[in-house]
């Protein structure tokens, strides 16, 4: 039965001194329409509204009595399962909060709402809500946003005002629900000391929580209230972030843990900040771009174990920080890259939980010259103890992955991008792991470049498990003098920390003599071994490996693609695309060997690859791309069209 209401003939004397009339929806229909409202008037500026029917919004309106922030009084209530609908291209203005307590709120493709407090008494603090706020137990308050590809919808703030932000009626089960597509987000944030711009708190009923195609300008963080429950359903898809507001230097933009169970997925998503993955228990993390890097912890609660982390172009400017992960997860095809001056940047800590470890076909850089204050070193994978198993069972795998020359460039005298790993630490546990590491590109022009194992603690005998059909370049340092190697001793290393019979069939040019060159065992081995142990017996030593262009880099990718060669230009050129494959894709035809000798020419019991991350035939790119989109399209259409427009 349809309620009739009448319009409140009742004052609310606010601080604005504003006398606000109460309309209140009487059937469904449209807001301009009398009717709408039980035939009294159409509700406008300084007024407030509830609805409880579907009510459409088909004028451009301003509704709302400038409050100051958290009046008891909304401007727009939405309440007992009822609906507004703003209308194509109509903009609704509100000056107060808006409240879904339960409903419903949707945005029609070219839609604008826009918050604004620039008419309260003190418009600088006033700071309004979207609650969103379903009943317990209940799915029944949601915000749709339905823009298009060419329309897109827009929530934004008022600059002229404080902020606005979507919030979860603090803290209510399923609260903060969103499902936005094709939307611009501006300024949205809850002001100091959170900034908040979407705080959600979903529950095991698997209803979604999704932003796609989605920009975020000069917003602050988004997060779940209580982290994400075994069941829930979150998804950020090919979204933007610019401009973003954090709560601190240390701030992030996501900071949201999942529990294992919980259905989480960033993909092709542009993060202008830090994104701290704390706990992203089953996450798929794929084509996103980090412009400051990804954090996170290690450790039984704070480390997580990720679905995927896949072709993702990461990217920190500090130095020392470093990104520590629990063993067994999977890092693969990604661009990793530390962007500052500096001599020793630190890229992952790998340490507790327990299981197989993988670093695959990734590509790692460090800009910086290494010339401040000392020569060049780092570390790209520091590994630390497993919290349990043998060492088969943490078995950490590094293949095919490809270590560039650093901003000196590949003829520089101290090329290291960073030391492909250091085995680390002496506790009870420490000898449960093990390495292995096969067919990667390693610059290691360096006193201590290559893989190094006993820095000031203990590495015990067996710590590498296979070492074969690696290629590594290191550097002329002048007077007929090489610098750096395939494994380095830093002074802690039991005798055989791999035996001689599992480092073999590699490949070097420009590398030192070390300790084990000679008698026919292979150069660049500076580890204490059995005596008459033939380490690298079959190594290919001092042969030019070649490359097609061994100057590649981002920086060359851009340039040719007529930017301007900087890191600027490379992350614009991502900002909105799925184009870190073609990147992968130009880096490494530029670091394919062309010399013959090295084809077919690793390890036999692997089948006889050939020596390096990069094969010696040609890989197609557009294979690359296939495989890519039917990885990630969200349609068996758009992968067809798209498999389609290479063949024409």
């Amino acid at each position: 039965m349809t309620r009739i209401l009448q319009r409140s003939l009742i004052c609310y004397f606010l601080v604005t001194s504003i006398c606000a009339l109460e309309y209140v929806s009487s059937q469904d229909g449209g807001w301009s329409i009398a009717s709408t409202w039980g035939g009294v008037g159409v509700p406008g500026d300084s007024d407030v509204v509830k609805i409880s029917h579907n009510v459409i919004v088909d004028v451009n309106v301003t509704i709302g009595h400038s409050p100051l922030s958290n009046a008891s009084t909304a401007a727009i209530e939405i309440n007992s399962e009822g609906s507004l609908t703003i209308a194509n291209e109509i903009t609704l203005v509100c000056r107060g909060d808006l409240k879904l307590t339960p409903g419903y709120l949707t945005l029609l493709p070219g839609a604008v709402l826009e918050m604004d407090s620039s008419q309260s008494s003190s418009p600088a603090t006033s700071i309004y809500k979207i609650d969103i706020v379903p009943e317990y137990g209940n799915n029944n308050a949601l915000l749709q946003v339905n823009g298009t590809a060419n329309t897109h919808c827009e929530i934004r703030s008022n600059p002229q005002g404080a902020t606005t932000y979507i919030t979860d009626g603090n803290g209510t089960e399923n609260g903060g629900r969103m499902i936005a597509e094709f939307c611009d987000f501006k300024g949205l944030s809850s002001g100091s000391p959170d900034y908040i711009a979407w705080i959600y708190n979903p529950t095991s009923n698997g209803d979604l929580f999704k932003i796609a195609d989605c920009t975020f300008d000069n917003c602050g963080q988004l997060k779940a209230r209580n982290g994400l429950p075994s069941g829930s359903y979150l998804e950020y898809r090919k979204c933007i972030f610019e401009n973003s507001i954090l709560a601190s230097s240390g701030g992030s933009i996501h900071t949201t843990g999942a529990d294992l169970g919980a259905t989480v997925k960033i993909i092709g998503c542009y993060f202008d900040e830090r994104v701290f993955l704390y706990a992203p228990n089953d996450y798929e993390i794929e084509d996103n771009v980090f412009v400051k890097g990804v954090n996170g912890n290690s450790g039984e609660w704070y480390g997580g174990y990720w679905k995927s982390f896949k072709r993702n172009y990461v990217r920190w400017v500090d130095e020392g920080e470093t990104w520590a992960i629990n063993y067994s997860n999977k890092i693969e095809d990604c661009i990793i890259i530390k962007d500052m001056e500096g001599w020793n940047p630190h890229y992952f800590i790998l340490e507790s939980g327990t299981g197989s470890t993988d670093l695959l076909g990734n590509i790692f850089w460090f800009t910086g010259t290494g010339t401040t204050p000392l020569n060049a070193e780092g570390d790209v994978c520091m590994i630390f103890p497993p919290s349990e198993g043998s060492r088969e069972d943490n078995t950490i795998t590094m293949e095919k992955n490809i270590f560039l020359p650093n901003g000196q460039g590949p003829d520089g005298v101290n090329n290291i991008t960073g030391c492909a790993f250091v085995i680390l630490w002496n506790y009870p546990g420490a000898n449960q792991k093990q390495v292995v590491f096969k067919r990667n590109t390693v610059y290691a022009g360096a006193w201590a470049g290559g893989c190094n194992v006993g820095e000031n603690v203990i590495t015990e005998t067996g710590s590498i498990a296979y070492f074969k059909s690696n290629l590594f370049v290191g550097t002329d340092i002048g007077g007929g003098a090489m610098a750096g190697y395939k494994i380095h001793d830093l002074g802690d290393t039991e005798i055989d920390v791999v035996a001689a019979e599992n480092a073999d069939y590699n490949a070097s040019y420009r590398l030192a003599d070390a300790l084990n060159y000679g008698n026919g065992s292979g150069k660049g081995y500076e580890i204490p071994l059995t005596s008459g142990s033939m380490i690298g017996e079959n190594d290919i030593d001092d042969v030019d490996p070649q490359f097609v262009d061994k100057t590649r880099t981002p920086f060359t990718w851009d340039s040719s693609l007529g930017g301007p060669g900087t890191m600027q230009g490379v992350m614009g050129r991502l900002k909105g695309n799925n184009t870190i494959q073609e990147l992968l894709d130009y880096i490494r035809e530029g670091f394919r060997p062309q010399n013959p000798i090295l084809k077919n020419a690793g390890d036999p019991s692997d089948g006889s690859p050939d020596i390096g991350a990069v094969d010696f035939d040609r890989q197609n790119p557009i294979l690359n791309e296939i495989k890519r989109l039917k990885e990630n399209m969200s349609s068996n259409q758009e992968v067809k069209n798209k498999i389609k427009s290479y063949f024409n």
